[in-house]
């Protein structure tokens, strides 16, 4: 599928990405970015970061948001949506490659930003396709009433991609019985500090937590320990999602 990909500039098309953001991420009116905040950070005379929209024809499918920051050539993601009936068709990953060689091309040298970091899907898209790391857990990190999370914590993964590194994208697959040979599972009786160790996520997320608000808040902070521990404190970082089918039941894990 072809679509368009442009800054957004126009109050009119500012309003639409603030509508698409309410409809992705079902925001109240008080925690969706305010048109006022779109507008400044539009104006491309102060640099103060990039708005961009994907288009096909005239509708807008897509919008992201990247805010400029006090680190030179470093940018960080605020927000990216896709409208539900564009996603599973790569459409995402593929905006999110033109936005960051549209920066590159600006003289941006690093994009970070927060995310899921239970959600297997997005962190194999981030991790995986785009090339990220990810590099900081952060628990509660921010506090916002919407449809999605269901009153579970907020914490967030920090990921950090490097600009001159986007050719070297997508890592290669990894299999998920010859990972779980190969490296030691953290929690597991013979756990060692290898090098590269498996810190097991659930398999789907999403579903986990449609099921249970308890059970997902329980997975919640007993990843939360284990984060923190490995990320936060030994300094580790996530630099590959691997999944696969064990007895009919998914499992997701972070290399």
């Amino acid at each position: 599928m072809k679509y368009q990909i442009r800054l957004l500039q126009k109050q009119d098309e500012l309003k639409r990405l603030i509508d698409l953001e309410r409809e992705v991420w079902g925001f109240s009116e008080a925690d969706s970015d305010s048109l006022l905040t779109m507008k400044v950070m539009s104006n491309q005379e102060f640099k103060m970061g990039y708005n961009f929209g994907a288009f096909f024809e005239d509708e807008l499918i897509g919008g992201s948001v990247f805010f400029a920051s006090l680190m030179q050539g470093r940018v960080y993601g605020h927000l990216v949506c896709l409208k539900p009936s564009y996603r599973d068709h790569n459409i995402g990953t593929r905006f999110l490659i033109d936005s960051f060689k549209y920066m590159q091309a600006q003289g941006v040298k690093e994009v970070f930003w927060t995310y899921e970091p239970l959600d297997a899907g997005n962190s194999t898209v981030y991790i995986n396709k785009l090339g990220g790391k990810a590099t900081k857990y952060i628990p509660e990190y921010i506090e916002i009433e919407d449809k999605i999370n269901g009153g579970v914590p907020l914490d967030r993964m920090v990921c950090d991609v490097d600009l001159l590194s986007l050719n070297e994208i997508p890592k290669e697959k990894i299999d998920m019985n010859h990972a779980l040979k190969s490296f030691p599972l953290i929690g597991s009786a013979n756990l060692s500090e290898d090098e590269r160790v498996l810190l097991e996520i659930p398999g789907d997320y999403k579903s986990l937590k449609a099921k249970s608000i308890e059970e997902a808040t329980k997975v919640r902070l007993s990843s939360r320990k284990l984060f923190c521990e490995w990320i936060n404190q030994k300094r580790y970082a996530g630099e590959r999602i691997i999944s696969g089918i064990d007895n009919g039941v998914r499992r997701s894990f972070y290399l």
